[in-house]
């Protein structure tokens, strides 16, 4: 018997359990007629609302909203994407039977989920770059469902992230046992600023003394990290940002013994990166010239920057090496590095890829925080105009035959 095509179209609904008044689209093989693309490590709901594909970043599963045909995207720079072969790879990083789906200098890189992928399946996805995967947390998980709604999406997934997170609160994240807001709460919370004071002398110019949240570290270890910090500028408005300083310091600032700063030869502090103070390694400790306020009339106003940092610290208590410990040096200088074939010399015997614990060793544990004190400058009416300074950053390594620390 041949059925009316509105006839046919009814039945097929009701048999669907889709209301009559519903216009649906179902497709063989669970594809949806739009496929969408989600890029990693961006949330509009987040603040930074993007950080891409980094370590040092505790990305939230994916665990609906994906279907075959969808495409994920990679954004990176000094990373690379293998997919794992199972979730005990994925949980250990083991990359034993992984496949390499794009390598450094490979962005961005975009996955399609294909149609063949197996319903309810969970796609497991990590950085094989150094400590990345373990110590920086850089990988994901996405659970792929069919495609059995309506030909207009209910909603796009996004890539959440969590910032600020040891590698256990981040499995915890992953696992489902601890909640994605809660750990964003407790990551916020870890840092803090002293209220505002008027600098003595100073007309309309206000100081405040900020801490960081804390970097566990044991002796030799390694930490190369997001961490949220407490914005110390009125969110209000905008203001004159003045003199920045950092440095780090040690111990439990609720305790009677309260902090004391870290001697350089203790903590080396091979870079930072991010806006909150300016970013520097251990050259920049307590100096003021760095990161000194621009001269009348130029000025650069807050505002502009995220409230996040990336410290990488390294612990130097009872490393023999010091050395090769701060220059991060590959232990296998046979099998080169990452970055081999971007620089074309196949020479290169260190770098941030290499950078792990220097010792085995795994007490006594000491929490590092940075202290940034800030002066910042409220305009008045009365003020003479000030012309906003805008930072831009340069890659000079190229010159430098690719060899610059």
């Amino acid at each position: 018997m041949l059925l009316h095509p509105l006839a046919f179209t009814a039945a097929l609904l009701a048999a669907s359990s889709i209301p009559h008044n519903t216009y649906a689209q179902i497709t063989n093989d669970g594809t949806p007629p739009n496929p969408t693309t989600i890029l990693v490590g961006s949330d509009v709901t987040s603040n930074p609302p993007t950080v891409g594909w980094t370590e040092g970043v505790c990305y939230t599963p994916i665990t609906t909203g994906i279907h075959p045909g969808d495409s994920i995207l990679f954004e990176f720079d000094g990373h690379n994407v293998y997919q794992m072969a199972s979730k005990e790879n994925f949980d250990n990083c083991d990359f034993t039977d992984a496949t390499l789906l794009a390598q450094v200098g490979e962005s961005p890189f975009k996955y399609t989920i294909p149609s063949d992928d197996a319903m309810g399946d969970i796609l497991y996805f990590a950085c094989q770059i150094g400590d990345h995967c373990a110590g920086g947390m850089q990988k994901l998980q996405v659970g792929v469902t069919a495609f059995w709604g309506n030909a207009e999406r209910q909603s796009i997934p996004s890539s959440s992230f969590v910032l600020g997170t040891s590698v256990e609160e981040c499995n915890a994240i992953q696992e489902g046992t601890v909640s994605e807001s809660d750990q964003i709460e407790s990551s916020a919370l870890q840092s803090f600023c002293s209220d505002p004071v008027l600098v003595e002398g100073e007309s309309h110019m206000y100081y405040r003394s900020c801490l960081s949240g804390p970097a566990t570290l044991t002796p030799g270890g390694v930490v190369n990290r997001l961490f949220v910090m407490q914005d110390p500028f009125p969110q209000d408005y905008r203001v004159v940002i003045g003199q920045r300083t950092f440095e780090f310091v040690e111990g439990d600032p609720d305790s009677e013994l309260g902090i004391t700063p870290v001697p350089v030869n203790q903590l080396y502090v091979h870079h930072l990166s991010g806006s909150v103070v300016f970013g520097q390694g251990t050259e920049g400790v307590r100096n003021t010239a760095p990161d000194a306020p621009f001269p009348k009339p130029y000025g650069l106003f807050s505002g502009e920057d995220g409230n996040t940092m990336i410290f990488h610290l390294i612990d130097l208590r009872q490393v023999d090496d010091w050395l090769a410990c701060i220059e991060c040096r590959c232990d296998q200088l046979s099998a080169g590095t990452y970055l081999d074939e971007l620089t074309q010399t196949g020479n290169i015997t260190g770098g941030v890829n290499c950078c792990s614990n220097c010792t085995d060793i795994t007490t006594q544990t000491v929490d590092y925080r940075m202290r940034y004190n800030i002066t910042y400058l409220e305009l008045q009416l009365e003020d003479e105009p000030v012309t906003d300074v805008r930072m831009l950053t340069a890659d000079i390594s190229p010159a430098a035959g690719g060899v610059l620390e």
